[in-house]
């Protein structure tokens, strides 16, 4: 004769605990994205808060690649939105600036590139992030002296993602 049993109480609130402890984990990761990116957008620029944060979004990160991927593919979203806009702005009347990225937005940018495999074609976050750098090098106008170190910025995250993509692509003659 079987018997079906119920399963032990533990093991449900077991994993009862374990949604419960990502869900933390993620409300966690939000905030402390959100905070990154408003330390990001001061000015003057505070590194010291920039970098201390780093370790611990790369570590969460790789606790919840799903959420994190997200998170990413929904502010580079944003980001690419405001940036078109900007550049309208500056077609339409030069003297407002080149609509380059802010230092916000290339800063998360290089977030990303560390988080996530920029050797992958395909990755869902990377090939946006790429393709965001290529918009703003490509559409943006140097119409000022000011706008020399944002270009040259977004040159230098744009040439590390592509350098790490080209380099670990195997040679084929």
């Amino acid at each position: 004769r079987v018997c079906a049993a119920a399963p032990p109480k533990r093991s449900i609130e077991g994993e009862a605990e374990q949604m419960s402890r990502a869900h933390k984990l993620q409300l966690f990761y939000g905030i402390l994205l959100q905070y990154f990116a408003t330390v990001a957008g001061t000015s003057p620029l505070r590194l010291d808060l920039v970098d201390a944060m780093m370790p611990h979004l790369l570590s969460i990160s790789s606790s919840i690649p799903m959420y994190a991927a997200t998170a990413a593919r929904e502010r580079l979203k944003r980001m690419r939105q405001l940036l078109s806009h900007k550049q309208m702005e500056a077609n339409e009347d030069p003297s407002s600036g080149g609509g380059w990225p802010s230092t916000r937005s290339l800063l998360l940018v290089k977030l990303w590139t560390l988080i996530f495999p920029t050797s992958d074609f395909q990755h869902p976050v990377i090939t946006i992030c790429c393709l965001y750098l290529g918009q703003a090098l490509r559409h943006c106008k140097l119409n000022h002296l000011a706008d020399v170190p944002q270009a040259l910025l977004c040159t230098f995250v744009r040439c590390t993602t592509s350098a790490t993509l080209l380099s670990t692509r195997p040679s084929c003659f």
